[in-house]
């Protein structure tokens, strides 16, 4: 018996874990982040985004990367509700945004970021690691990804593609794109797939860069592409509002998905737990079986602009309770100024690790005051010995003038001015002397 609630405990946990699949969908529109169930129910939503360009999810944690272009921002999102890392303008970090298209993730859930004519690597907490620029760097890329097989980092531009490792040296190029507008990494391979939309082809290319296979019987501006688990390939084909299926040796299979009621179909997913088709078209979600069968999963009831799927839920995220799905009544602003203590004081404690050395600003203060008080000790001591030397020249001209005019009768008198000079002369000597102490002491210190 207590073998069997032990597998029925189990059961219920994998169904519960499946049962938190999570789908992110952000909204132009309303400038908002939605957050779904796998059956399609609200969970929560971030609100006050300024045109909100994409959302990607990072599979080590489950948390999604949300690029707001506009006002050249980051924000990561659990899938609690809560923002632990904002980057932008108004944050504790800035990376110096110019117009960010895409992000993606790493092994280490650094993020990488395809801004203007430049790549940049952030880590976790969104402080800048490095940027790639100028030659090195794919000009206006668009779209970024990470190729889990060897580690390192793909970017498509205008009319190229490169390929990084993970320290930012670039691995290789391939030129003679025309504007493509999606690219799939297969994760065991390395295999990359890129929609060259205005080529109207999609090319196939080894992890070392080698061209595979040229896809294009059939195929007319290809927006989006996707591996299933089978190393197929789905293409999105724009123009005819038809999805394609092509082996993975680029034979085309011919059993392409020309629904009405999908629309203009815009994104294609694959589901790695079942192999489903998962297609967006703007306003709706639907997944496609093996066998062909065609489900409506969700109504977003207005234009999104990108879409994120946790399939699975691989997200670290376990609640306690599965409460109702609530509309968050928590305005962004609310919740984003909740979160950056939290992210700062995580920076902060990670920095300290790191270093494990006093401040800059506390050093440099000292520094600066102890050179103050020396050059004040210094100034001191230039003016005894000045008034000794001084006194020195005028006593040597008193003596001088006695040995030239000397009265009878004024011995006395100059015998007395003789030795006051000689003891003010002595006075200032010793002072000279403990000044001269006082600075050695203090440069020893």
């Amino acid at each position: 018996m207590k073998k069997l609630a032990l597998v029925i405990m189990s059961m219920l946990l994998i169904l519960a874990s499946v049962a938190q699949a999570t789908i992110w969908a952000t909204s132009n529109r309303e400038g908002e982040l939605y957050n779904f169930d796998d059956n399609g129910r609200l969970q929560f939503v971030v609100r006050g985004l300024n045109n909100p360009s994409r959302v990607t999810l990072d599979p080590n944690t489950g948390n999604v990367m949300v690029l707001v272009s506009d006002n050249k921002e980051l924000l990561v999102v659990t899938p609690s509700g809560a923002i632990p890392v904002h980057v932008g303008p108004d944050s504790m970090y800035n990376p110096d945004l110019t117009w960010p298209l895409d992000v993606t993730s790493d092994s280490e859930s650094n993020m990488w970021i395809a801004d203007a004519d430049s790549i940049i690597k952030l880590d976790k907490f969104g402080s800048v690691i490095f940027k790639i620029t100028g030659i090195e760097s794919v000009k206006f890329p668009s779209d970024i990804e990470y190729s889990a097989s060897d580690d390192t980092i793909v970017v498509i531009g205008r009319n190229e593609l490169g390929k990084y490792n993970t320290h930012g040296k670039l691995v290789y190029r391939i030129t003679g794109f025309n504007s493509p507008k999606d690219l799939a990494i297969q994760a065991s391979s390395g295999i990359i797939a890129v929609a060259d939309t205005y080529n109207s082809v999609v090319k196939l290319f080894s992890s070392q860069g080698s061209l595979l296979h040229t896809l294009n019987a059939g195929v007319r501006l290809p927006s989006a592409v996707a591996f299933n688990n089978n190393g197929e390939v789905w293409i999105v084909n724009t123009l005819n509002r038809k999805i394609m299926r092509f082996d993975q040796y680029g034979k085309h299979l011919g059993d392409d998905i020309i629904n009405s009621e999908i629309g203009v179909p815009t994104e294609v997913y694959v589901d790695s737990t079942s192999n489903d088709l998962v297609i967006i078209d703007k306003e709706q979600l639907w997944h496609i079986t093996p066998e062909g069968k065609v489900r409506l999963t969700l109504s977003f009831d207005q234009p999104v602009n990108d879409v994120a799927l946790d399939f699975g839920a691989r997200s670290s995220f376990v609640p306690t309770q599965m409460p109702a799905p609530i509309l968050s009544d928590v305005p962004y602003k609310d919740i984003r100024s909740e979160a950056a203590p939290v992210q700062r004081k995580e920076a902060i404690a990670a920095q300290d690790v790191i270093t494990e050395q006093p401040s800059v600003p506390t050093k440099t203060v000292a520094v600066a005051v102890s050179s103050e008080e020396d050059e004040e000790t210094q100034n001191e001591v230039k003016q005894l010995r000045q008034q000794v030397a001084d006194q020195r020249e005028t006593m040597n001209d008193l003596l001088a003038q006695q040995k030239t005019e000397k009265k009878p009768g004024d011995s006395k008198d100059n015998s007395e001015i003789i030795a006051v000079l000689v003891v003010t002369f002595l006075i200032l000597l010793i002072l000279a002397f403990l000044g001269g102490m006082m600075l050695r002491k203090k440069k020893q210190e």
